[in-house]
């Protein structure tokens, strides 16, 4: 009986022993979850402390991109405004149909909505302050991510500025206007700096800061473009326009950096291929352009081939065509010039300070024809009141070289004018083949009251009448440029921003 009441006292003191050890098991799991889950939890601390690293790293990239905009302010000399844009991604409406675009965010979505439909027909948009994709003060959130329906899953500002850097306005492939700029695009003097364009996409046929434009664009400057295309077919390359379309105008707009064309096409520094009006622009970009490919390869100042007219522009930007042509086709066409490669309508009062470089390895069991000329390759319409003061070099293995300070050639120069016009630029040539060769223009046609400087070696000593440059400074020569005129186009350059050569009114 001892026994029993023994062995049940132990049990009962192991079953509290149990109990108790299961209560302080209880009790500790509490504390644990309580040290893990409450507001002073492992949980949440690590949370805050994550929380805190990513906020650290913002603000360290934060803190880092302002001190890279002091130093390229200090360097530059040039301060960009900070944003203050409440709504990123959203144009603010400024009036009736009036949208204003105040940041690098508003600037990605207005060229997404336009790819994606709305062509802003009737409509204007404004750029209401300048703004610089490598500056964090452009960006109302620099390092933001959330813009991957946009086309940029990343962070906004490095893709922006690497990569295949900023998608363009429209859609590239766009031929009826369904998905590109109808409106009016107002820069109002304002720039856009650093664009960068890093294209790869073969099918996209044209390519700039507007694919394709079907309205006007006026009073923007592109500021230190970096535009490079790779391409195997040929294509439409300008700083701001691929394509401008017929009934257009773009005025008072300039561009400036360097545009590279690897492959066939074109590239020009303003616009690719231009069907509208392009007055008073200025292009102050290099165009350069290698391919082993001749057919559809040719380059510009201001814009390639051309049905509208262009007035009053001027190319300072220099040129350079290389090709070491593989292909076997019978024969090709390369047109070059400091304004236009190849125009329909008028050129007028527009000047070109770039130099021209070709060198082309061409194919010499096939035909080849290299037009260049200091304002337009192959004119075949009238060239009035222009003047060039650009080099113009081309060396060739074989062709067939039209080559001229004002123009290369015209498929119709017997019914096409040549007027008014001076050039001053040193023209130099190594080619084998025919040579066709001017002071002003390498064939003859209807040229009048046009000069040159005097260069032994021209094949076509009759496109213009040989001055001495002291004759060109004189003011008797301004009277003869503006003899024909029906109203004053040239003035004396008083202020030697022509070396003393005359200069245009506007000037």
């Amino acid at each position: 009986m001892e026994k029993k009441q023994k062995r049940r006292k132990e049990k009962g003191i192991t079953l509290v022993a149990l109990v108790v050890t299961i209560i302080v098991l209880i009790i500790l799991a509490g504390i644990t979850l309580s040290i893990v889950i409450d507001e002073n939890g492992i949980i949440l601390k690590a949370e805050e402390a994550k929380n805190e690293t990513k906020q650290a790293q913002e603000d360290e990239k934060n803190t880092l991109g302002k001190a890279e905009d002091m130093i390229n302010e200090y360097l530059t000399g040039i301060t960009v405004e900070q944003v203050t844009d409440k709504n990123p991604g959203t144009l603010e409406a400024d009036g009736a149909d009036v949208y204003v675009i105040n940041s690098i965010e508003d600037l990605v979505f207005f060229a997404y909505d336009v790819r994606m439909g709305n062509t802003y027909q009737n409509k204007t948009v404004k750029l209401g302050l300048s703004l610089d994709f490598n500056s964090t003060k452009s960006y109302v959130d620099a390092y933001r991510t959330d813009y991957g329906e946009y086309g940029y899953d990343g962070e906004l500002k490095t893709l922006l500025t690497s990569g295949e850097g900023f998608k363009p306005i429209g859609n590239a492939s766009d031929e009826v206007g369904s998905n590109s700029f109808s409106g009016i695009f107002n820069g109002q003097e304002n720039q856009i700096k650093n664009l960068y364009i890093d294209e790869k996409d073969e099918t996209d046929g044209k390519l700039g800061f507007f694919s394709v434009n079907y309205g006007n664009i006026e009073n923007l400057n592109l500021v230190d473009v970096n535009i490079t295309r790779y391409e195997e077919i040929a294509s439409l390359t300008g700083g701001l326009v691929g394509q401008n379309r017929a009934d257009t105008v773009i005025r008072n707009c300039g561009i400036s950096g360097s545009i590279k064309i690897k492959g066939p096409g074109s590239g020009a520094g303003l616009v690719g291929h231009n069907m509208g009006e392009i007055e008073n622009c200025y292009n102050l970009a290099d165009v350069t352009l290698e391919t082993e490919i001749l057919e559809g390869a040719v380059i510009a100042g201001i814009s390639n081939t051309t049905t509208g007219p262009i007035y009053r522009c001027f190319n300072a930007g220099n040129l350079e065509f290389i090709a070491n042509d593989l292909s076997t086709l019978q024969s090709t066409i390369i047109d070059i010039g400091g304004i236009s490669s190849y125009s329909q309508n008028a050129i007028q009062e527009c000047y070109n300070l770039g130099s021209i470089y070709t060198k082309i390895l061409a194919n010499e069991e096939r035909e080849t024809h290299i037009r260049v000329g200091g304002i337009c390759g192959n004119a075949e319409s009238t060239i009035s009141n222009c003047y060039n003061r650009g080099e113009i070099e081309v060396n060739s293995s074989k062709a067939t070289l039209y080559i001229g300070g004002i123009r290369g050639t015209g498929t119709n120069a017997n019914e096409n004018y040549v007027e008014n016009c001076y050039n001053i630029g040193d023209i130099k040539f190594n080619c084998e083949g025919d040579l066709y060769t001017g002071g002003v223009s390498g064939v003859n046609g209807n040229i009048a009251n046009c000069y040159y400087l005097n260069q032994s070696d021209y094949t076509n000593a009759e496109s213009g009448v040989i001055k001495t440059e002291s004759e060109m400074k004189e003011d008797s020569f301004v009277e003869q440029l503006n003899e024909k005129n029906q109203m004053t186009i040239w003035k004396k350059d008083t202020l030697q921003i022509n070396n003393g050569y005359p200069i245009f009114i506007w000037q």
